[in-house]
């Protein structure tokens, strides 16, 4: 799924830029979502692209 990081934003109110990059780091560590592109030099606009693996399909 493509997407940016402002519109993950915008799904979540009152998230913060670095909780929502140390959120999917996490993630992405644990092996819940693969993201290609660096998190943390991610600009707000810029697009990428994540999908949730199937571990986290248990949940």
């Amino acid at each position: 799924m493509e997407t940016t990081l402002q519109e993950m934003l915008n799904e979540r109110p009152g998230m913060s830029i670095l909780q929502l990059k140390r959120a999917l780091l996490v993630q992405q560590k644990n092996g819940y979502v693969l993201i290609d592109a660096e998190i943390a030099t991610l600009e707000l606009t810029q697009t990428f692209t994540y999908e949730y693996t199937l571990l986290s399909s248990a949940y």
